[in-house]
């Protein structure tokens, strides 16, 4: 391969030279910005924090350079956890990097990521540069070798380790630069440029083991020179036994380390054991890092590439193949990809799970070869040369968007090591407060990755991150002074290791963390028996529980919006002092309050949010109130971030009592088409993210109508419980049985409430209605009992929203609130009968009389299913309403107009809808056909000592003409 001149010279071109750097700021800036304070997380968060905790390690150790140390006393390496080895020095490749990140977290003043991040940034647009003048001489083209860099740039791996903690960003850098001086020194013959190679190269071994293929290729190539007469044996041997004379050095003072005091890291070969091994291993990479080394989009680019630079080579060849030449780089390449082969068998188990191990070894023989290849191919003429830079450009924005979209694909809220470090933040000074000294041995149990807690509590200790029973025995025995450990993680391992979290006795906890001493005897039952002293509500037997006695929350409904770092009063109430409405709250009775803070914009200061929400949770308290807080959804990532940071802050008040995290989705959830088994993966993932950031808070979703069993099917979702909401004296009576029956949770009303204005609706209709509803409720197995609303709403859509609430839109109290501690006096004194009766209008609620439509719900072997919810519209959709199948499947839809939409499902069952005409003798009158909820009277439907209904006769539509529609068989959902 022959180099022109023009070839060397090339790089100096100031318009070249500033493209490049513009390309490879705006691609970089955009990959490394966004995550530049974040601590290590996601994958490989294990060997990010052990990489993170060496340059921690060295401001703790005075800089001591030749004794690299974490936060861990038990190494992995080669005792398994299982040893004590008396320091927390550890083996690890040459930590220059390490070093100098702590050189500039000292200069800084802070330990935070964003300075090491900030340094393998650096480093990698850097490496990014080199790549570039590299490239530029392989390919002989500003925008060929622009190319390049734009493809190793956005390589999804690349991308997500561009500026993180693993030490392969920064090798890559080195090797870059490194092999630029050689392609120089190739081209110049000069000797500084070889100096430069073989030491930059040298370096990046020391830095990166894996890293050595490159140097002993740069060793086969030269000696393959000189026995081919392409150079003669002159300075080389001097820089390369110099280079490996300093990392046979370091090697031997690392096994020193390694013998003396273990290692954090691996340093052994991983080959596979057998040929089913290997088949295993590129089956997991095609099927999970396929397009996680280069994206398809790049793979089908670089393919098209290499085969019109191969096709060019040929036809280059036959037009020069009488003009001497040197000994071709494609040697080198040759023997560099040789190389990497054997290091890739040597370390084969190691690409099962670690997708850096690629960047290790084919990432740049990759790009190189690339260069090499498209070399051949010719932009001419010149004309072309701006559509070209304008089409890269365009494919530099593609390419960098799709790596920034896999890169967040990898950030998970639920992620163990992201939750790991949000519950470890701030425990330094925490730990301080509790009169921990910095000189304490502390022992972190479950907590992955290990070394996260350790840098995040300023302290060092023994890790027990796997739930091995010989480790947990070996660990137990080493002499640290302390425990910590995350309260979910607790919580979610109690169970299966009682033996060792039982002894645990609490010394103090944060809501996120706690901070334990062990003991000689299992001391806790159970995990709420660890946690009830913290007076935190808790659900046991299907009850609500506090400090050990039954609690029955009576809850107000309090609607509110924040401003900036306030929680301020929604805009209809009286006075703008919330804590002087909880006062008022409380006085009248109730024991909690529903705060709905579900109304956020997009761009809130979530910080000042968490501090405003937690400085209302407190005034709650000191009025003496319990909380359940309704959270604007957490559907999409961006709020899922803002539920998750919500919960660590205020983990720690047990005046909250539960998150509410969704507000019935029958009329809210913005998914037009979720079936069951999306909304239980959506709470699933809800419950999860609770259990891990609000331990000991419970959580639920407020369901609507019966017809949430649709989708949001109430006996399927993993809530702690069910907060169900119902208005209408018709509705309430007849949707309390079905969710007491048939919800297969503990369940509470937590909203209900009878308008009154005083005139048009009365206020002793409105003190009937409450006494009765928390009755019913009461004797069919509520747990709560929550009404709508602190005050009336001036503005509201209809008569319902206007008038629910406990004070006039003056602000003056209505007469119903002195029924709310008379209720819980009187109301459960005397019980009849009836009382555990279903509903008069239970399968008719509505009281329609022409119309009804008769069959029989069964599953796939044709039993019968209880409990289903039909629902029927008229045709034009204007007019629904629903029945239920009884023991035997059977159901009566009763309607005013004929129905032909339907939909059927029931608790754990599969959704069926269908249209079916249904046929009724001719001339059968349809009065009043028009119908629906909002039309049916408030009042009378009692006699004069009730509010809700009474007569059964009235709701019996024993004149409605029927037709039958057979069975509907509905499938049961494992």
């Amino acid at each position: 391969m022959r180099f022109s001149a023009t070839d060397n010279n090339t790089h100096r071109n100031n318009l070249s030279g500033l493209l490049a750097i513009g390309v490879i700021l705006a691609i970089g800036l955009r990959l490394g910005l966004p995550t530049l304070n974040e601590f290590p997380a996601y994958t490989h968060a294990w060997s990010q924090s052990d990489w993170y905790s060496i340059a921690v390690g060295y401001q703790q150790n005075g800089y001591d350079f030749f004794h690299p140390e974490t936060g861990i006393y038990n190494k992995q390496f080669p005792g398994h956890w299982k040893h004590d080895d008396g320091s927390a020095i550890t083996a690890v490749d040459f930590p220059i990097h390490n070093y100098i990140v702590a050189l500039l977290m000292g200069l800084f003043g802070t330990s935070a990521p964003w300075v090491y991040r900030l340094w393998t940034l650096l480093c990698s647009l850097m490496g990014m540069w080199f790549l570039y003048l590299l490239a530029r001489r392989l390919a002989g083209s500003t925008l060929k070798a622009l190319l390049v860099v734009v493809l190793a740039m956005t390589s999804p791996v690349y991308a997500y380790y561009f500026n993180n903690f693993s030490a392969s960003p920064p090798a890559i850098a080195l090797v870059s630069a490194g092999l630029w001086a050689y392609v120089v020194y190739l081209q110049e013959e000069k000797t500084r440029y070889w100096n430069w190679a073989i030491g930059l190269l040298a370096m990046a071994t020391l830095i990166r083991t894996s890293q050595a293929v490159v140097l002993v290729a740069v060793g086969c190539y030269e000696t393959l020179r000189i026995i081919c007469h392409d150079t003669r044996l002159r300075h080389q041997p001097w820089a390369f036994v110099l280079a490996w004379i300093a990392i046979g050095s370091y090697f031997l003072w690392n096994a020193h380390l390694r013998d003396l005091h273990g290692s954090l890291f691996l340093n052994e070969l991983m080959p596979a054991r057998n040929w089913g091994e290997v088949h295993q291993v590129f089956e997991k990479i095609n099927s999970h890092w396929r397009y996680s080394y280069f994206s398809h989009g790049q793979q089908v680019l670089m393919g098209v590439l290499l085969l019109l630079g191969v096709v060019a080579a040929i036809l280059t060849r036959r037009r020069a193949a009488s003009t001497p030449r040197r000994l071709s780089l494609g040697w080198f390449v040759t023997i560099w990809w040789v190389g990497e082969l054997l290091f890739a068998t040597a370390m084969l188990r190691q690409y099962i799970d670690h997708d850096y191990y690629f960047l290790d070894s084919f990432y740049l023989p990759t790009l190189v070869l690339l260069a090499f290849a498209i070399r051949p191919l010719k932009l001419k003429p010149k004309f072309l040369l701006l559509p070209l830079t304008l089409l890269l450009i365009l494919v530099a924005g593609a390419l960098t968007n799709n790596a920034r979209h896999q890169v967040q694909g990898r950030i998970d809220p639920t992620d163990r090591a992201y939750q790991c470090a949000r519950n470890y933040d701030g425990s330094d000074t925490w730990l301080d407060a509790q009169g921990v000294s910095r000189e304490a041995k502390m022992l972190a149990v479950f907590s992955y990755p290990q070394n996260t807690p350790f840098i995040q509590m300023g302290r060092k200790g023994y890790s027990l991150m796997w739930l091995d029973p010989d480790i947990i025995d070996s660990v137990m025995h080493f002499p640290f002074d302390y425990i910590v450990i995350e309260d979910y993680m607790l919580r979610q391992q109690f169970s299966a290791h009682q033996y060792l979290l039982g002894r645990l006795d609490r010394v103090a906890s944060n809501g996120r963390i706690s901070l334990c001493t062990l003991c000689d005897s299992v001391i806790h039952p159970t995990a709420d028996h660890f946690f009830a002293t913290e007076g935190y509500v808790l659900m046991s037997d299907g009850h609500f529980t506090l400090d050990g006695e039954s609690w029955f929350p009576l809850m107000l409904n309090y609607k509110a919006f924040i401003e900036g770092d306030r929680v301020v009063p929604a805009p209809w109430y009286t006075g703008n002092d919330v804590r002087e409405h909880f006062d008022t709250i409380a006085s009248w009775g109730f024991n909690a309050v529903r705060v709905c803070l579900d109304v956020l914009p997009d761009d809130i200061d979530t910080a000042l949010a968490y501090a405003a929400t937690r400085r209302i949770v407190q005034q709650a308290d000191s009025a003496g109130l319990h909380v359940m807080l309704l959270i604007k959804p957490p559907l999409d990532r961006r709020w899922e971030q803002y539920a998750t940071g919500l919960m660590q802050r205020l983990s720690d008040q047990p005046a909250l009592w539960a998150y509410d995290l969704m507000n019935e989705p029958l009329y809210f959830d913005p998914a037009d088409h979720r079936d069951k088994a999306d909304a239980v993966r959506v709470v699933s993932r809800w419950r999860d993210m609770v259990r891990r950031n609000a331990p000991h808070q419970l959580f639920t979703v407020a369901t609507a109508e019966p017809i949430e069993v649709f989708k949001w099917d109430p006996s399927m979702l993993p809530v702690d419980f069910i907060e169900m909401h119902t208005y209408h004296p018709l509705r309430v009576q007849a949707e309390m049985w079905w969710y007491s029956h048939y919800c297969g949770k503990p369940w509470m009303v937590g909203e209900t409430g009878l308008p009154a204005d005083g005139d048009s609706v009365s206020y002793d209709a409105q003190d009937a209605f409450m006494y009765e509803t928390y009755r019913y409720a009461r004797v069919n197995g509520a747990i709560g009992y929550g009404w709508w609303e602190f005050q009336d709403c001036p503005d509201g859509v209809n008569f319902e929203a206007k008038y629910t609430g406990l004070r006039d839109s003056s602000g003056r109290r209505k007469p119903t609130v002195d029924m709310v501690k008379l209720m819980t006096r009187t109301c459960l004194g005397v019980l009849t009968d009836t009382d555990c009766q279903p509903p008069v209008n239970y399968s008719n609620m509505l009281a329609y009389q022409n119309l009804a439509v008769t069959g029989t719900v069964v599953d796939e072997k044709g039993h019968p299913v209880e409990g289903a919810v039909v629902r029927g519209w008229n045709a034009d959709w204007s007019v629904g309403m629903n029945t239920y199948s009884d023991s035997a499947g059977r159901f009566r839809l009763v309607s005013n107009d004929r129905c032909i939409h339907f939909e059927v499902s029931a608790p754990g069952y599969s959704t069926a809808k269908f249209d079916r005409h249904t046929e009724y003798p001719a001339h059968t009158p349809t009065p009043d056909r028009t119908r629906e909820y909002q039309q049916i009277p408030l009042l009378g439907w009692g006699d004069q000592d009730r509010m809700l209904p009474c007569n059964k006769e009235r709701f019996a539509a024993s004149t409605a003409a029927d037709c039958a529609i057979g069975d509907i068989k509905l499938k049961k959902i494992p």
